[in-house]
């Protein structure tokens, strides 16, 4: 395991170097791109093939749509991305596995926003997924008499990664 992590540490020093060169763009929504950047190549190598990484907004059967993501982890093995090749892109919620909000400042405002982005995709409606789902099109099916725990298996995940942020004293209201 020793090896895993120092593997992991050694793959997180090339993040801190590419977060500084991020300091170099002026315009904050080239710096914010950069660093959105800087965390996707940090976990592409991390993740197996079957799992995409991209930008944009989710979208369910019903029509709702998310708020701008910045990192939406996905199914790139069983799912329909639409604008794959471009910038940025739309994707079915059932393809969805999480997103993450990358900020340059976690401000309490900032911290707001992002959860309220997380929120506008945990909030789409899709169909339920069990046990018995192997993959989108197979599922095992169980003869008279067997059962199984139907809890959702599919939750979305939410994460929020900043380079900079107000301190837990400050947010709290303390003047140290």
């Amino acid at each position: 395991m020793s090896k895993f992590l120092d593997a992991v540490r050694n793959h997180a020093k090339n993040v801190t170097n590419n977060l500084k060169n991020s300091n170099l763009f002026d315009h904050m929504g080239n710096r914010g791109l950069a660093r959105e950047e800087v965390i996707e190549q940090f976990l592409r190598p991390l993740l197996p093939k079957c799992y995409g990484l991209g930008k944009g907004e989710v979208f369910s059967a019903n029509g709702d749509t998310s708020k701008q993501i910045d990192i939406v982890i996905y199914d790139d093995i069983f799912s329909v991305v639409f604008f794959k090749e471009q910038d940025v892109q739309l994707f079915p919620c059932e393809s969805v596995f999480g997103t993450i909000e990358v900020k340059s400042n976690l401000t309490a405002e900032e911290l707001g926003r992002s959860i309220e982005n997380i929120r506008s995709v945990k909030k789409l409606a899709r169909n339920r997924s069990t046990l018995l789902d192997f993959t989108p099109m197979v599922r095992l099916r169980l003869g008279n008499g067997l059962t199984f725990d139907k809890r959702k298996c599919n939750p979305y995940l939410g994460y929020i990664c900043s380079y900079d942020g107000i301190s837990y004293s400050k947010a709290m209201g303390s003047t140290d």
